[in-house]
């Protein structure tokens, strides 16, 4: 603005000396001027002219410094201009600054939406750890508890591993007396046929049991009858002796010992039986039938099964046919034959007590002569238990005796028997011992006194 103004001022004082000069011409030429005055104007308008180059140097130092000035200016502005094109750049810049920080806005934008979704992410995944925390210390627990009842497993383990080892002993000691029940069980006919064994030796006074009861004949008996399965012909040779023989309530043989062998023969497995059975006396008698002529000898045939196997109510059963013979007394006399059914159900009971009932009708070999009146019936009831719990198994017998007028007695119960027998193996055979006590009623069908007898058995199966 100040190099204008001096233009205009220089422009103007410029314009004043031409208008002067023009102005004096034209005067000089119209009229006459006196010298002086001329010389006066003309020394006032050289004064001016001086005065206008003074003005003018003044003007043109003015000038050269408003060109400096405006030199100054213009690099200034140059300056000002390269800054303005530095901003313009850098407005430029700025603008794609802008842009990228709109795009950075809007990808923080996103960002800032994808970090919402992360934070709500993160607080699934919190609350997702804080659950599998949760999950973790009740898996810690369990496994802690696991590991008790580990601990507490392996205790009860090895407790079960003892009582397994003493289970294994058991059974083997069970399957040693099991062999030894398979032997006795062989005879299965025998002692059915022994159970119901009569000795009619007098028309009246010697009076008979029809079934050995607790098996008080022969101690070979001690058992319950079975059929051979195998399927192969069986034979059993037993020798038993009993301190007395003690048979439906009577004492045969005078209160002496009896030695009674016998001899089974299972019929292959097909449930029939053959059996010879003996009664010996130990020593003679001195009064009334001797001892001697007691000898007795007895012949049987067996048919034995059972029915509702496997049931509650499983009935085992024996029919016999036996055939009593007294080879030194008179066949007319002595001898006889009786037909016997023997039940026993060995599951009806869960406490293992096996019940049992016989019947069996006896009546004499010859119609005629002094054996007339010796016909007659016996019921006999019967419980047997056995328990296995100790090293050797122990048989509890318990039988009552109903005499239905054998031997011309009254029709009452007659006796009953308490028996406690054992068996072992021993050699190639099985040895059962036992012990006996009977209990006799005021009947003419048993003696009057109390008695007490024992004896054992050696049975060998082939």
């Amino acid at each position: 603005m100040e190099k204008q103004k001096l233009i205009i001022i220089l422009v103007v004082l410029l314009c004043g000396s031409l208008a002067a000069v023009g102005y004096f011409a034209t005067t000089k030429s119209k009229t006459s001027v006196s010298a002086e005055q001329v010389q006066l104007d003309l020394e006032k308008a050289q004064g001016e002219l001086t005065q206008v180059r003074v003005d003018l140097e003044k003007t043109q130092i003015q000038l050269a410094d408003s060109r400096a000035k405006l030199a100054f200016e213009t690099n200034q502005i140059k300056v000002l201009q390269t800054k303005l094109a530095q901003k313009e750049g850098l407005s430029k810049a700025t603008d794609d600054l802008n842009k990228q920080l709109q795009g950075f806005e809007g990808k923080l934008q996103a960002s800032a939406a994808k970090s919402k979704d992360l934070q709500n992410e993160l607080s699934t995944v919190k609350s997702q750890i804080a659950e599998l925390n949760g999950q973790l210390s009740a898996a810690q627990q369990q496994v802690s508890d696991l590991k008790k009842q580990r601990q507490a497993a392996m205790k009860r383990t090895k407790t079960l591993s003892t009582k397994n080892e003493q289970l294994q002993q058991k059974v083997e000691d069970l399957t040693t007396r099991l062999e030894q029940k398979k032997k006795v069980a062989k005879r299965a006919a025998e002692r059915a046929a022994k159970k119901s064994k009569a000795t009619p030796l007098t028309a009246k006074a010697d009076l008979m049991e029809n079934v050995k009861v607790a098996q008080a004949d022969s101690p070979e008996g001690w058992g319950s009858p079975s059929r051979n399965l195998d399927g192969e012909l069986a034979i059993d040779v037993d020798f038993t002796w009993v301190s007395k023989y003690m048979w439906r309530g009577q004492d045969l043989m005078g209160g002496h010992a009896s030695f009674q062998p016998s001899v089974n023969i299972d019929l292959w497995g097909s449930g029939f039986s053959f059996n010879w059975w003996a009664a010996l006396p130990g020593s003679s008698g001195s009064r009334g039938l001797s001892t001697v002529n007691a000898t007795e000898y007895n012949y049987s045939i067996t048919y034995s099964d059972s029915f509702l196997e496997g049931d509650s109510l499983q009935t085992d059963y024996a029919a016999s046919y036996i055939y009593y013979d007294f080879p030194v007394v008179s066949s007319e006399v002595a001898d006889a034959q009786e037909m016997q059914l023997a039940l026993s159900w060995p599951k009806i009971c869960p406490a293992g007590v096996t019940p049992s009932y016989t019947y069996a009708q006896l009546w004499p070999a010859y119609g005629g002569g002094a054996a007339k009146g010796n016909g007659g019936a016996y019921h006999i009831f019967g419980l047997e238990y056995e328990d296995n719990s100790m090293a050797l198994p122990l048989t509890y017998s318990w039988d009552i005796t109903f005499n239905d007028s054998a031997y011309e007695a009254d029709s009452d119960w007659s006796h009953m028997v308490f028996g406690l027998a054992t068996s072992m193996d021993i050699g190639p055979g099985t040895l059962s011992p036992g012990l006996f006590y009977q209990v006799a009623f005021e009947d003419k069908a048993a003696d009057r006194n109390d008695e007490f007898w024992s004896g054992f058995s050696y049975t060998i199966s082939f």
